[in-house]
């Protein structure tokens, strides 16, 4: 298994058609923001694509696949997860949203930017390098 940079929303919202929505748009505004690309620049390049959401049901998954900068990306968001909160203190016995992002070139940036995007739904946490000692930073 890999190295994955993880984030974590405190929330009872569960609604997928909400959370997804503001994922594609915290994912869409960085693309445009760091590509520098807008319009039909964005559709014509080959260094960006917006987020396609494919939706696994039977695990309560859904898969965000999109290009940044030229890297393909996929952020996983698990919306049946808090039972994973039992390992950290400061999260245990709330309901989350925990995203899974493979940590790699700018998983910080995307991940950030991402739970930025998701801090209406509530608190949210980022843990950079999920194998290392260090554990969840809020998003500030």
């Amino acid at each position: 298994m890999g190295v994955s940079t993880i984030g974590c929303v405190v929330t009872d919202c569960k609604d997928v058609f909400k959370v997804s929505e503001a994922i594609c748009f915290s994912i869409n505004s960085l693309i445009k923001e760091k590509s520098g690309l807008d319009g039909i620049q964005l559709l014509l390049s080959e260094n960006v694509r917006k987020p396609v959401a494919t939706v696994y049901a039977e695990i309560m998954v859904v898969s965000f696949d999109f290009l940044f900068l030229g890297e393909e990306r996929s952020l996983k968001v698990h919306f049946d997860c808090d039972y994973d909160l039992r390992n950290h203190e400061e999260l245990d016995g709330h309901s989350c949203l925990w995203l899974n992002l493979g940590n790699w070139g700018s998983s910080v940036v995307i991940m950030e930017s991402v739970l930025n995007g998701l801090k209406q739904f509530g608190k949210t946490y980022i843990d950079t390098k999920d194998c290392d000692d260090v554990g969840f930073q809020e998003v500030v």
